[in-house]
């Protein structure tokens, strides 16, 4: 994926540029290719305990091993039979009083990195009001096309705190206006 290393080295300081393992991820890569790659990154770190919990889910173990725009993110991913279909790099979370200042600044710092590395947004929104965001979705403002993948980011819900994220996925969303 190497639209994915792309944002994260313009975020990550001019010294992560050497580690590229990260672009190796493919949609359609399996769980265990998937972890055998992001083991061998330098730009994330495991957090993975030996639980029962554990070997049924990986999302949000690998977390970024430096703050990216001040923020801490973590890996999850949307896997279709045992394969790799959307990967979302999301934010730590806010609480509800974070929302109209401290979210709002990385919603818009988000979209103006990405637009710096993707160009011109092929969707470009406002930032939803909290009543728009709804518990256990993500709300996507914008939307950029780089060769075959589609970058999305927005906002998400979920326990009542809410995060930044942004998705990568090959598939076209159905948010794009005709």
């Amino acid at each position: 994926m190497r639209y994915f290393i792309l944002l994260l080295l313009h975020f990550q300081t001019l010294a992560w540029a050497q580690h590229t393992t990260i672009d190796q991820l493919h949609f359609g890569d399996d769980r265990n290719t998937i972890q055998d790659k992001l083991a061998a990154s330098d730009l994330f770190i495991s957090e993975k305990t030996t639980g029962i919990l554990d070997r049924a889910n990986f999302n949000g173990f690998y977390r970024s091993k430096q703050p990216i725009l001040h923020v801490e993110y973590s890996l999850h991913f949307d896997m279709s039979a045992n394969r790799l279909k959307r990967l979302h790099f999301r934010s730590e979370d806010f609480s509800p009083k974070d929302y109209a200042e401290t979210l709002q600044k990385l919603w818009e710092e988000t979209a103006q990195w990405t637009s710096r590395i993707y160009e011109k947004a092929l969707q470009a929104g406002t930032y939803p009001p909290r009543s728009q965001v709804i518990e256990g979705q993500m709300t996507y403002s914008h939307v950029w096309r780089h060769e075959d993948v589609y970058i999305l980011s927005g906002i998400g819900l979920e326990n009542g705190r809410y995060f930044s994220v942004i998705s990568f996925t090959p598939e076209k969303p159905n948010i794009l206006r005709h």
